[in-house]
């Protein structure tokens, strides 16, 4: 993990384009952090989960980040910038 910004959204030191087709908006992926499992959704946009939902999607700068639509992801999963954050795709 890369970087927490102001709005509490996870940044993650990978990018889309290292996903190859693992990335499919609306596909479920398992975030492990440490020994916590969280659920998400890939989307492209916030507005493709519900409100309160976890999200990976591609930020401004090319990388995947993980977000709740109208919530904070870094309080949530207790990241802080260093913390790995492993991601499973489901099939």
């Amino acid at each position: 993990m890369q970087h927490v910004d102001r709005f509490g959204n996870v940044q993650l030191s990978v990018g889309l384009s290292d996903l190859g087709e693992l990335f499919e908006s609306g596909r479920r992926v398992e975030l492990a952090r440490g020994d916590d499992r969280y659920y998400a959704i890939c989307a492209f946009t916030f507005a493709d989960v519900a409100s309160g939902e976890l999200v990976v999607f591609e930020d401004s700068e090319h990388r995947l980040s993980i977000a709740i639509n109208r919530g904070r992801a870094a309080e949530l999963i207790d990241a802080e910038p260093g913390n790995e954050v492993l991601l499973e795709f489901a099939p």
